[in-house]
């Protein structure tokens, strides 16, 4: 049986699935005592679609290079990276790269 999409069709929806899940367990915490309206559900679209889709291609490339071979590693790796966010990341490469010699600036 041929794929429509090609043989990479299952890693890219476990992936896009993965990014889904880590965004919306982190949407779903901040917003619990916001209402929602149309207004806050088209602005969450807007931004948040480009981050899963982000989140689904960094998580599952860095999985590869921190050598986790299964998919099963890189589905945790890609939801834990986009339930952290662009500022998590931030944060964790600033911890693990060493700070800039004094006098210079970032």
């Amino acid at each position: 049986m041929n794929d429509l999409l090609g043989p990479d069709t299952a890693p890219i929806i476990k992936s896009l699935g993965a990014a889904f899940a880590g965004r919306a367990l982190l949407i779903l915490e901040a917003r619990r005592d916001m209402p929602i309206t149309t207004r806050s559900v088209l602005t969450l679209i807007i931004w948040e679609v480009p981050l899963i889709v982000a989140f689904a291609l960094i998580g599952w490339h860095a999985a590869s290079l921190l050598g986790f071979d299964s998919e099963n590693g890189r589905v945790v790796l890609t939801a834990l990276l986009a339930n952290i966010g662009p500022r998590g990341i931030d944060r964790l490469v600033d911890r693990l790269l060493p700070p800039p010699p004094t006098g210079e600036k970032k």
